[in-house]
């Protein structure tokens, strides 16, 4: 419980200005908050952080309070960079000829069945459903009821 409550100065050297910059944070405070903290002042986003000079558990987990990440108390030397972009493109291979068998190919004129689609249905001619003769409801029931049905 101690180690969390010390003040730990961290000397953190950004590489691409040469500038050393001291930061003190109390040993409850993350490695996490530590990078968040060092974007601020030399402008490279954490996912593009490359940093040397931290132990091992501190790499492992960025939860890892300064405490616990097994840094040198008071004074930690630590350097950041921005890591080298990787242009690597992401090649899926589409097309297995090796995986593939002629079973699997269809017939271009086999997948299309739009005739299926089509159903052949008689329509009827619009009619109004109650002629304008019919006054009684019950017969304007009957004959919709009727319409409907067919």
């Amino acid at each position: 419980m101690e180690k969390l409550s010390r003040t730990y100065v961290l000397q953190v050297r950004d590489e691409m200005t040469n500038k050393t910059h001291t930061l003190n944070y109390p040993g409850s405070k993350t490695v996490l908050d530590v990078k968040r903290d060092t974007h601020t002042f030399t402008d490279i986003p954490v996912r593009h952080q490359a940093w040397s000079g931290w132990p091992r558990a501190a790499l492992r987990d960025e939860r890892t309070t300064l405490a616990c990440a097994g840094i040198s108390y008071p004074l930690h030397a630590l350097s950041v960079r921005r890591a080298a972009r990787d242009n690597k493109r992401i090649v899926i291979d589409v097309l297995d000829s090796d995986n593939s068998s002629v079973e699997e190919f269809e017939d271009a004129s086999e997948t299309f069945t739009e005739d299926d689609i089509f159903v052949d249905v008689e329509t009827k001619r619009i009619q109004p459903l109650s002629k304008c003769y019919i006054t009684q409801t019950a017969s304007v029931v009957t004959r919709s009821k009727a319409w409907f049905s067919q």
